[in-house]
């Protein structure tokens, strides 16, 4: 048999702390490398953003009885090309008036575009609004929104 003393046992305790701290240094390096992972996605996607425009419509009121259709950018980037499309149909607005503005050449971010609403008795409350644009980096984006008066 093997007679070990206090310093033997000093040593092998020594051991297996050292093993101990390799193995939980390995695994945190690990962690840390998963992390490093998630940062550079985050990075790439917030990257991405800055440059996507976000495309909305609302009704507005203005004044007593006049209403709008306000469509607008609340995206970091710039919409190009913007269409507008009534999948269900419109009977709000004017032909003419849709015309006039669309397609919408650009949007910055914050800014807007309004068309009158002209509502009649009968006229549905709320209307179904397909908008189309590209993002500056040139990805076609689609967005269909039901604003309701």
């Amino acid at each position: 048999m093997l007679n070990l003393d206090s310093s033997d046992y000093i040593a092998l305790f020594a051991l297996f702390f050292s093993i101990y701290a390799t193995y939980k240094s390995q695994k945190f390096s690990s962690i840390q490398n998963q992390l490093n992972l998630l940062m550079i996605d985050k990075e790439k996607r917030e990257s991405i953003d800055i440059n996507k425009a976000d495309l909305g419509a609302n009704f507005i009121k203005v004044g007593n009885n006049s209403h709008r259709l306000k469509i607008f950018n609340k995206g970091k980037g710039r919409a190009l090309n913007i269409n507008i499309d009534f999948p269900e149909g419109n009977d709000l607005i004017l032909g003419e008036n849709i015309n006039s503005k669309f397609p919408l050449e650009i949007l910055e971010c914050g800014q807007s575009s309004e068309l009158a609403v002209y509502p009649h008795m009968g006229s549905k409350r709320k209307l179904v609004v397909k908008l189309t644009w590209s993002n500056e980096n040139g990805i076609k984006e689609e967005k269909t929104l039901y604003p309701t008066w």
